[in-house]
């Protein structure tokens, strides 16, 4: 595997344990992903996980994004709503 690029590893050694469909289809999900935290999760959930559509679920759920805190206060909410700001 020397010589090998970043997208190209995360195709194949998934595929080694699941199959090629999930490995491109998880290579789709981490582009972009930087984060060294969420990057080594997800290695471990490639261990971890019986199949393929588990280690998808995972992935997904990872960059859902999620509610800020400005977005959860109770002006954001009634703006959202249409209300008028109190």
């Amino acid at each position: 595997m020397a010589g090998e690029t970043p997208a190209a590893r995360r195709r194949t050694r998934p595929a080694l344990k699941f199959d090629a469909r999930t490995a491109e289809r998880l290579s789709g999900l981490l582009d972009g992903l930087t984060e060294s935290e969420k990057l080594d999760r997800v290695g471990g959930w490639i261990i971890e996980c019986e199949n393929g559509r588990e280690l998808l679920s995972r992935v997904s759920a990872l960059q859902a994004p999620t509610v800020s805190a400005a977005r959860a206060s109770p002006d954001a909410e009634a703006a959202d709503n249409g209300a008028p700001r109190t």
